[in-house]
């Protein structure tokens, strides 16, 4: 949980988000139920999660979540500030499908490990129009897990 809710210094007030690749609902559920003045679309490709997520926020109240069953990249751009994405697989493989759904002056926020090594993807960053904007290392309170946040901005 805490790790889901260090992402919120991210999201700017009444910020239509959304979570890539959700699985049970983890950024995007906590940050939703903290941040309720932003509008948190959660993005997931298995129907079982998506029954799982589709009631979770029904029972937990959340009207400012919607759940979206299908894989990102068949999706229509789904036009968000802020695309979170805890980064299921390669930047280079995944990165496009993501940046498709920011608006342009969006972010994507990228959940990293510090362990994990830095990615040579210049060059993409620049054919997909994305600049660093910001890399954050914080060390998790309670648990002592570090975490890496890339914040990439669509130009």
């Amino acid at each position: 949980m805490i790790d889901s809710l260090a992402a919120a210094q991210f999201i700017p007030t009444g910020a239509r988000c959304c979570d890539i690749g959700t699985g049970a609902g983890l950024p995007g559920i906590p940050l939703a139920t903290v941040r309720s003045d932003t509008h948190m679309i959660l993005v997931e490709s298995t129907q079982k999660k998506c029954r799982f997520l589709t009631l979770a926020v029904k029972e937990i109240g959340l009207a400012n979540t919607e759940v979206v069953c299908g894989r990102s990249e068949s999706l229509a751009p789904l036009g968000c500030d802020i695309v979170l994405s805890r980064l299921t697989g390669p930047l280079r493989k995944t990165l496009k499908h993501l940046a498709r759904h920011a608006k342009p002056d969006g972010s994507i926020v990228l959940y990293k490990s510090p362990a994990a090594p830095d990615e040579p993807f210049g060059p993409l960053l620049q054919k997909l129009g994305l600049s660093v904007a910001r890399t954050l290392d914080l060390v998790l309170p309670l648990s002592a897990v570090p975490r890496r946040f890339l914040v990439l901005r669509r130009d």
